[in-house]
């Protein structure tokens, strides 16, 4: 939708889909064993993206 049709509507600056590429990033570093790194990766999903699911899961619900 164009801006200027919903002028009061703020768009989204990150989508779910990057979201989903941050966690695969994340996994990646996981895969590697590095854990922190790959919490790092998930909670700044979780900045982005508050109600992203997967990155809670990978974080254990923190």
């Amino acid at each position: 939708m164009a801006i200027d049709l919903a002028p009061q509507l703020t768009p989204a600056p990150f989508t779910d889909r990057w979201a989903a590429r941050l966690i695969r990033v994340g996994d990646w570093r996981a895969a590697l064993g590095d854990r922190a790194g790959a919490e790092s990766v998930y909670r700044r999903a979780l900045r982005l993206v508050p109600d992203h699911g997967p990155a809670m899961e990978r974080l254990g619900g923190n």
